[in-house]
């Protein structure tokens, strides 16, 4: 053990040493990695660097930005001096007015409006994402720069892959009031809340890879309340 600490340590000297930018700290409850080797308590973040946990563990990332990432249990993310990505599971972004990293729940950008901000993210069924805020503004958008909607404080959306939501659409249903499937009526998606913005076209024909599906959970259930309640 005290040899794999002092390889561990030489590992992380020479990544520094090779121009690679420090971007935060770690703090973990439980089983934490940090790239492929379980993180130690207090562990340099650096840049390009990816955090998980297990079904046991929690992670609390502080990086210099100001910005505070909260990994809940069996969750990914990739963290950068310019974006942070939430690839797996879920995680809970507490923004400062200064904070310099994007966020993004996989090709999604998270962007607080203006002033500091706290989301949640987390993935669902079928790729679904499911965006969260406690505090502050968020604009949605998809990788192609399309404007899904705007969230504020106490509200929630719910985003889906087009391509998957369409295909879902397109199968056959039972009707109510004894219609049969394939009768040629379609099934329209139910309307966006209030305040929702439908997608901006974003100029030529692209298609958006993601569409709004309507109103999320306020609650994304992310088990990181005993990482924010321990004051870290």
């Amino acid at each position: 053990m005290r040899l794999l600490a002092i390889l561990l340590s030489l590992a992380l000297a020479l990544q520094g040493g090779a121009g690679v930018a420090v971007i935060g700290s770690l703090t973990t409850y439980g089983d934490v990695r940090l790239d492929s080797a379980r993180a130690a308590q207090g562990s340099t973040v650096f840049d390009g660097q990816t955090i998980s946990t297990s079904a046991r563990g929690e992670a609390l990332v502080a990086l210099s930005d100001e910005t505070r990432v909260s990994l809940g249990r069996g969750s990914r993310a990739r963290l950068g001096a310019a974006s942070v990505v939430l690839e797996q599971g879920a995680a809970r972004f507490v923004t400062a007015g200064s904070s310099a990293a994007k966020l993004f729940a996989r090709d999604l950008r998270l962007e607080p409006l203006s002033g500091p901000a706290t989301l949640e993210a987390s993935f669902k069924e079928r790729g679904r994402v499911n965006v969260a805020v406690m505090a502050g503004g968020v604009r949605v958008t998809d990788p192609n720069g399309a404007a899904l909607g705007t969230i504020h404080a106490g509200e929630a959306l719910l985003f889906g892959l087009a391509a998957q939501e369409q295909a879902q659409e397109q199968q056959p249903r039972p009707r109510s009031g004894g219609e049969a499937p394939g009768t040629g009526a379609k099934t329209q998606p139910p309307p966006p809340p209030p305040g929702a913005k439908k997608p901006a076209a974003t100029g030529g024909s692209r298609a958006p890879l993601y569409i709004l599906i309507g109103a999320g959970a306020a609650g994304a259930g992310i088990a990181v309340a005993l990482s924010q309640s321990r004051g870290s």
